[in-house]
């Protein structure tokens, strides 16, 4: 998700994201390396940011996660 702040003040936006969970020893879900860091676990899978953007600026805000799976687990 991209967001924009096209005012003329700075502005903070809070976004929440969401990713799946696993109670499974046999499936385990991490966050990937590209999710934009600093994101806040406030719930199992559910994620916060707080960005404060600049007048003019816009900044990406992404979350992506690896499934892995072991033994007889099916999707």
């Amino acid at each position: 998700h991209w967001l924009l702040n096209s005012g003329s003040a700075p502005r903070t936006v809070v976004v929440y994201r969401t990713m799946p969970i696993s109670t499974s020893d046999e499936l385990t879900v991490t966050r990937d390396e590209a999710s934009t860091p600093q994101g806040t676990v406030i719930a199992p899978g559910l994620l916060r940011w707080t960005v404060t953007l600049p007048p003019g600026i816009a900044q990406r805000v992404g979350l992506g996660w690896t499934m892995q799976a072991s033994g007889s687990f099916r999707f």
